[in-house]
């Protein structure tokens, strides 16, 4: 399968080449010419003086195609707005070039983190068996304390009865018999 390329490239000062996918195209940019064979792209390349992106065309509500440069630099997609087809000079594609060089330029790259080595299945298993024992301790002893919180329990109702009892003894009750 053939690589298609529709781009434009700058050479030297002002000169710049238009390739079509069949080969380079001999047409002045910025020329009426040259607005009529974007006209039948559907995107393009662009390498300028002082960057490259690739050039693609999104269709309006309205009817109305906008184009933008898109580039994809350490990890980032970066988008910039082009304008309509009449406004696609080398001028202004070299403009938003040096923009979203600019951009790039001064984004940091993302760093990477590295991958932890997966954890053997038998290490993995063993930390579950120990994890089940850990639960099994707790629940024993979570059962042994719930004892004794019931033992106290007794052991305080019993201990407040016996002292309502004591306080009758001692509090002395009239003597009504007539």
């Amino acid at each position: 399968m053939a690589i298609l390329y529709r781009k434009i490239r700058h050479v030297t000062g002002n000169i710049y080449d238009l390739w079509r996918d069949e080969g380079q195209v001999t047409i002045t940019p910025d020329t009426p010419e040259y607005f009529t064979w974007l006209a039948t792209v559907k995107s393009f390349h662009f390498e300028g003086k002082t960057g490259h992106f690739t050039a693609q065309p999104e269709r309006k509500k309205n009817g109305e195609s906008y184009w933008y440069a898109y580039r994809k630099a350490i990890k980032h997609q970066f988008k910039q707005y082009l304008g309509t087809i009449d406004k696609l000079t080398t001028n202004r594609l070299e403009e938003v070039a040096g923009q979203i060089a600019e951009k790039a330029s001064q984004t940091p790259a993302l760093k990477k983190n590295p991958r932890t080595p997966p954890v053997p299945k038998e290490d993995l298993r063993r930390q579950i068996e120990a994890q089940k024992e850990t639960i099994q301790h707790q629940q024993a002893r979570i059962q042994k304390l719930e004892e004794e919180v019931k033992a106290l329990e007794k052991e305080v109702a019993v201990r407040g009865h016996e002292l309502i009892l004591e306080q009758r003894k001692n509090t002395k009750e009239p003597d009504y018999d007539f």
